[in-house]
């Protein structure tokens, strides 16, 4: 996870069609949110996605759609999949919120045509790869539109995760520190009830358990790559407890701290 932020910016292309090919690689990468609304199609292997507080099973054939401005994080599986990728504009400026799964002979068949433009790469392959995708996303629209969100409801989405990720900030940067939801709330101008919502919503997880997760990758890095104990780990990441360190990280991880040392 990038330690100053969640939001990734998109590299500047004339071609409004950003495609990536994985081939039989690890589902992992992570938690990260962008305009963009980005495509998943899995040809073949199984893989696991968080997106906002979901975690979506994946098996060949199927197509995850994440909308612009959601949280995402692949967590675990290892396949072969297409990535597509499609700024705002692409949709005319029309704030098009899909459903998030589907399985479909007609998306598969559009799948396999672009990605065998794409690979084969021969004389007009971006203006056929764009045609396709035109395609696709009509059908999309047709078929997998959940709503359309207006130009005010879509703003205010982005300004929640513009508070969250200015949360994960203050977090990624402090979390050697105590930190309470009632600092992270006022950091952000919310109520402390409010802002565990969001924070929650946004990311499929508790603050509290977020800091953890952090503090246990921070402590794992430790007592891997230095000569540091288990206990001078734990209290250099945050924890004031080492066997509270301890018992949290064999829940998070199915090991013990120890066993880094070994």
């Amino acid at each position: 996870m990038n330690d100053l932020t969640l939001y990734e910016k998109m590299p500047e292309s004339n071609f409004p069609v950003r495609l990536l090919d994985y081939v039989e690689e690890p589902y992992r990468f992570s938690l990260h949110w962008h305009e963009h609304t980005e495509i998943h199609f899995i040809f073949q292997g199984q893989a696991l996605l968080r997106c906002g507080d979901e975690q979506i099973a994946l098996s060949e054939n199927d197509c995850v759609i994440i909308n612009g401005n959601e949280l995402h994080q692949g967590l675990e599986g290892k396949c072969s999949y297409g990535c597509m990728i499609l700024p705002p504009s692409f949709f005319d400026d029309t704030h098009i919120v899909f459903q998030r799964l589907n399985h479909d002979g007609v998306v598969a068949d559009f799948f396999a045509k672009i990605y065998a433009s794409f690979r084969a790469a021969s004389s007009g392959y971006r203006h056929e790869i764009k045609g396709y995708t035109h395609l696709l996303v009509a059908y999309l629209a047709k078929h997998y539109a959940q709503e359309t969100l207006s130009e005010s409801l879509y703003l205010h989405r982005l300004q929640k995760l513009d508070k969250v990720n200015s949360a994960i900030r203050y977090i990624n940067e402090n979390y050697t520190e105590k930190i309470t939801t009632a600092e992270l709330a006022g950091i952000v101008h919310l109520s402390e009830g409010h802002f565990c919502c969001v924070f929650r919503e946004a990311t499929g997880m508790t603050a509290k358990a977020y800091i953890n997760a952090l503090r246990i990758r921070k402590a794992s890095e430790l007592l891997s790559h230095t000569d540091m104990t288990v206990t001078e780990a734990a209290l250099c990441c945050g924890f004031s407890d080492p066997n509270y360190f301890a018992r949290l990280f064999r829940k998070n991880t199915g090991k013990t701290p120890f066993s880094l040392k070994r």
